[in-house]
């Protein structure tokens, strides 16, 4: 979704003191690339994870909620850029993250390394352009996260659009 607002209604052209749009959280992106060279087929899949994973995090940090896109069209107006304004949050959400059960161990990076069946893990919440981590647990597969360590509150700015999410993974 990338729902776009008209702010304030004038009695005059162009009827709107200007237009207000964002994401509700960061988009999904995905590119396909392809190419040739001296007829050969290249291979781009890497290409298109790097510049999609690139293009995703800058409309992030620059559309999603709480960021949003503004553009005055009441020019006769110096007020106008002000007028616009921004989104006014719904509310506050509080999540305490407590635990994890049968996490899956490392994996070992080569065959004949030796490596420990634990892992570090971690978790990583997200709600629009806001993110928080948990602190990392060292060698358990079954983490606990105690008291306020494993709590943190985000500001919603639409209810109906918004949504958390959460990540974990071995931080080790």
């Amino acid at each position: 979704k990338f729902p776009v607002f008209l702010s304030q209604i004038l009695p005059r052209p162009p009827f709107f003191t200007g237009l207000l749009f964002y994401f509700a959280d960061p988009p999904e992106v995905a590119l396909r690339l392809s190419g040739r060279i001296l007829g050969v087929q290249l291979g781009l899949s890497w290409l298109e994870g790097v510049l999609a994973d690139v293009i995703r995090t800058q409309l992030g940090n620059q559309l999603a909620l709480p960021n949003v896109a503004s553009i005055p069209l009441d020019v006769n107006n110096a007020q106008a850029w002000f007028q616009v304004g921004g989104k006014t949050p719904d509310g506050i959400l509080t999540v305490r993250v407590r635990r994890a059960r049968d996490l899956a161990p490392r994996v070992a990076p080569m065959p004949f390394l030796p490596w420990r069946k634990e892992a570090d893990p971690c978790c990583e919440l997200s709600v629009g352009a806001s993110s928080w981590r948990t602190p990392r647990k060292r060698d358990t597969l079954e983490p606990v996260w105690v008291g306020e360590e494993g709590a943190h509150s985000f500001v919603v700015h639409s209810l109906s659009e918004q949504s958390l999410r959460l990540k974990v993974f071995d931080d080790g």
